[in-house]
């Protein structure tokens, strides 16, 4: 990686080695390898820096709780979350029309 990075390259990074299973010290540590310049309140790599990455991603993206699941957790909620809109689309649909025939029916 480049010494000079933009923020949204260091938390995707951040997040990439979040998703591969490393501790917040593990992200740290291979940033601090990489030459990734420092994010955070720290002048240098540390599990706290990690912490502020992945909070300020969390702030970011507006996302709940979803931090610590793994890539495959996430896509099978998101997935889930995609089915249970569509289902509910439907039963709106329906239900509209239910009460469309009855304000018909009353008039």
């Amino acid at each position: 990686m480049p010494h000079h990075i933009d923020q949204a390259a260091t938390l995707a990074r951040v997040q990439e080695l979040h998703d591969a299973g490393y501790s917040l010290r593990k992200i740290a540590e291979q940033l601090a390898a990489e030459g990734v310049p420092p994010a955070g309140p720290r002048s240098k790599w540390h599990h706290a820096n990690v912490r502020w990455c992945l909070d300020e991603l969390e702030r970011q993206n507006g996302a709940a709780a979803a931090w610590g699941l793994s890539p495959q957790l996430r896509a099978r909620l998101a997935a889930q979350g995609q089915e249970i809109e569509g289902l509910t689309v439907t039963a709106l649909q329906r239900l509209s029309t239910s009460v469309q025939a009855a304000v018909e029916d009353e008039l």
